[in-house]
């Protein structure tokens, strides 16, 4: 019964997020679009689709993570589940999201790549690592920006501060891959690209595990 209440949280979370990708993908490919018809090919050959695509994909995986942590809790709760099923069902629909939102960006891009005025070159860090590897990265990177959008939106219905501190956590979050990826590429010797892989990775257990915190004994709003 319990393991039956979280799959149908997950694939309730999902489909919201999924209902949520079909305006947000539409609209992000239309806006590409017209950008390139404006301004040409010559000025931003600097943005390919995929690269933009990806960093929407982190704001717009972000926006819902602080949607979803901030007004489905109440919703959870009412129909019968406990906040640790809530929680459960919220870190898998999440991942789930990430990878698909990822697998789409890939395949929008094969197409629009066929177009004479998109863009060429990635705006994103570099990663040298095998293809694999780096769309491991890339999905773990829209993952971690949804879990630090639950941390402020989760934080924001406890109070204030937490809040605060979801945002704080989230502005850390956004660079430390990027910066200590040479150092720890440089210390080791690694191939670009690991050190960001590595610095997710532990960010992602590392907010897995502040979102159970705030989770784990929130007060119900009337």
């Amino acid at each position: 019964m319990n393991n039956n209440k979280v799959k149908h949280g997950i694939m309730d979370l999902s489909i919201m997020s999924v209902f949520g990708a079909f305006w947000y993908i539409p609209i992000f490919t239309v806006i590409y679009i017209v950008l390139f018809l404006i301004f040409g090919a010559g000025e931003l050959d600097n943005m390919s689709y995929f690269s933009m695509g990806m960093n929407a994909n982190r704001i717009f995986m972000l926006v819902m993570g602080i949607i979803i942590g901030s007004s489905f809790i109440k919703w959870a709760i009412g129909l019968g589940m406990t906040r640790k099923q809530f929680y459960k069902a919220n870190i898998y629909s999440g991942a789930i999201m990430a990878v698909m939102l990822t697998i789409a960006m890939v395949i929008i891009s094969l197409f629009i790549g066929l177009l004479p005025f998109a863009g060429t070159e990635h705006i994103n860090q570099p990663l040298d690592m095998h293809p694999v590897m780096n769309f491991i990265t890339l999905t773990l990177m829209v993952y971690l920006a949804y879990l630090a959008g639950t941390l402020i939106g989760t934080g924001f219905y406890r109070n204030g501060w937490l809040g605060a501190l979801g945002i704080i956590i989230t502005i850390l979050c956004s660079f430390l891959p990027e910066t200590l990826d040479s150092v720890i590429v440089n210390l080791f010797g690694l191939t670009a690209g690991t050190g960001a892989l590595i610095i997710v990775i532990a960010l992602i257990v590392a907010l897995i595990a502040v979102n159970y915190y705030f989770v784990k004994d929130i007060v119900i709003k009337i």
